[in-house]
């Protein structure tokens, strides 16, 4: 794909930018007095009325803005595909649902997401049937082993290690197929950043390094070998190992915790080093990479925005709320 032909695509997205909303919005809501204000300031940034004090109401709130912002992207976008790089993550999403309902015999509808790209009662049928022709072939593949790793151990994080395994090999299928740089050093850092915190998390639960091995992703730029062996020797080396990497910040406070610290501000570390990577795409007029920054920055902007009202429902202080945002790239 050519940029030239997201010109028309590109300048309706930096018409969208500024409604963005940003860190400083955040703070205007942390501060509003009562929920009425908070109401009030989102209904003046566009975004439908709904009690915020009821988080089923805000869920399907904000996934009623991810289907809007993939409706405004959809109208002219060359090439189809930069969607399923961030609604694929849905589809596995619901899958875990399923699995882990029907593993404790409860209804899972609540928790379950229209937005990725198979239908949800095609997902659903074919978990109750255990039926998976309607299935891509890949995923029909990840649903078969993750149910069959959870009925033989009964372990949800087992099936979770199955489908995550799964979908990250998707991720970084369809950023090579989709023949963008960009993208493909973008699935190679989250698939880092999410190596990296599995690395803090066992080493900080004494866990063994076969364990490690197994919850590790391929995939990313750093080697499993070399975090395994880093795990064994008790985070050594992890600094020098992430350096000029996007991750410097986050693995200095890894080290910090694996010294006792705080998890808090390394796994925020974490997802700030994906969310800044598109900053780059401010200097650039049109193309792919446009998109996907905005489409990036709106995921950022989901999770704040929900960070935000649970943590006023739960009563926490505002510096508390601030301390969990995570950054934007725009």
């Amino acid at each position: 794909m050519k940029d030239t032909q997201y010109v028309a695509l590109s300048a309706r997205i930096r018409a969208m930018e500024p409604h963005l909303i940003t860190l400083e919005r955040l703070e205007r809501l942390m501060e509003a007095s009562d929920n009425q204000g908070v109401e009030k300031l989102l209904q003046e940034w566009g975004i439908p009325a709904f009690d915020v004090t009821n988080p089923t109401a805000m869920d399907q709130t904000i996934a009623q803005m991810r289907g809007d912002t993939v409706e405004a992207l959809s109208f002219g976008l060359p090439q189809m595909g930069l969607l399923d790089v961030f609604s694929v993550e849905y589809d596995y999403h619901n899958v875990k649902s399923l699995l882990k309902a029907r593993a404790m015999g409860q209804d899972a509808t609540r928790m379950l997401s229209s937005l990725g790209r198979i239908a949800v009662a095609t997902l659903v049928a074919a978990v109750e049937t255990g039926e998976y022709g309607d299935l891509p072939s890949g995923f029909a593949q990840a649903v078969a082993e993750a149910t069959q790793v959870l009925d033989t151990t009964r372990d949800p994080q087992q099936g979770d290690m199955v489908l995550d395994r799964y979908y990250f090999a998707e991720l970084a299928e369809l950023a090579s197929t989709m023949g963008n740089q960009d993208l493909v050093r973008y699935v190679q850092l989250k698939i880092d950043a999410v190596n990296l915190r599995t690395l803090v998390r066992t080493v900080r639960m004494g866990k063994p390094p076969v364990f490690l091995a197994q919850a590790l992703f391929a995939g990313g730029s750093v080697d499993s070998d070399v975090l395994v062996t880093i795990a064994q020797n008790g985070g050594a080396g992890l600094e020098e190992l992430y350096q000029a990497s996007g991750l410097e910040t986050a693995a200095n406070l890894g080290v910090a915790a694996l010294k006792g610290g705080v998890m808090t501000g390394f796994e925020q570390a974490c997802d700030n080093a994906v969310s800044a990577y598109w900053d780059f795409t401010k200097l650039i007029p049109f193309g792919e990479s446009v998109v996907l920054a905005y489409l990036a920055a709106k995921e950022t902007e989901y999770l704040n925005l929900r960070i935000v009202l649970l943590g006023r429902g739960a009563g926490l202080p505002a510096d508390v709320i601030a301390s969990r945002l995570r950054t934007s790239c725009l």
